[in-house]
């Protein structure tokens, strides 16, 4: 009996819905030159997926939703150790462009980070942490060369 017990707590277990625990990320990105094109916006949990370019996750957002200069999204992400980078894709082809020199010609931004030179930077100049149950905020600044 007990077994029988057993295997009917297994299947009806089985068949319950997965409920993934994530806390929602407010991201606030400003300082835009244009309206025209796309933002991408990528979440890396690590430096090696960054500097690989292999995002855990990435959203695509339209600057037509832009309010008063400021485009708003919400991610919503498991606890943990995450950094943001994003690309102003003007012309919409889902690449960054560059001028003969390597210079980007479209804007960049990275979470809660500000960068001032022409090197990559590494994970954690921009990372942030997620805890569970606490109010995140992360605000992207659009930068040019």
């Amino acid at each position: 009996m007990k077994i029988i017990l057993l295997i009917i707590l297994f299947i009806a277990s089985a068949t319950l819905p997965i409920q993934i625990c994530g806390q929602n990320v407010e991201v606030f990105i400003h300082s835009f030159r244009s309206t025209q094109g796309q933002v991408i916006v990528s979440v890396f949990k690590d430096n090696p997926t960054f500097q690989e370019e292999k995002p855990f996750l990435t959203k695509t957002l339209k600057k037509s939703d832009m309010v008063n200069g400021i485009l708003k999204t919400t991610f919503t992400l498991p606890a943990g150790v995450y950094g943001m980078a994003l690309l102003d894709d003007e012309n919409s082809d889902k690449v960054m462009k560059y001028n003969f020199l390597g210079i980007p010609q479209e804007g960049f931004g990275f979470s809660n980070y500000v960068h001032k030179t022409l090197s990559r930077p590494v994970f954690s100049d921009f990372d942030f942490t997620v805890t569970e149950n606490k109010p995140c905020k992360v605000v992207m600044t659009v930068q040019y060369f």
